[in-house]
């Protein structure tokens, strides 16, 4: 069977979509991770009695409490929007990676010859 221009543009089309939501879902995956080390990072600074240390480089620095904790909830909060937004990205091309794939199975059931027996 010879495929048409048209089912090749959807087929390449497929493909980038599915490579696409690899990526954000990798992309993900590190946010999601980047979340869970400070949301902890959070919990352990309110047990701290005294002096804060953050990592700066290969040094580690002496720092106010709570500008630390200021950083860390700003962090948390941009991530779980980071987080957010990629979750809307993936289900979109999931969305139109269902849409596309109907028509590419579409395409295929008719150009199936006529005398072809079915299933």
């Amino acid at each position: 069977m010879e495929m048409n221009k048209q089912m090749e543009q959807w087929l390449a089309e497929y493909q980038t979509l599915n490579n696409n939501i690899q990526m954000i879902m990798m992309q993900k995956q590190q946010t999601l991770m980047n979340l869970e080390g400070a949301k902890m990072a959070l919990e352990e600074i309110d047990k701290v009695e005294g002096k804060v240390y953050k990592v700066a480089g290969s040094i580690m620095v002496q720092k106010d409490k709570e500008q630390v904790k200021n950083e860390l909830t700003e962090k948390k909060e941009f991530l779980d929007a980071k987080n957010s937004s990629l979750t809307k990205q993936e289900e979109k091309l999931k969305a139109k990676m269902i849409e596309l794939r109907d028509k590419i199975e579409g395409e295929l059931r008719g150009s199936k010859p006529k005398g072809s027996a079915g299933a």
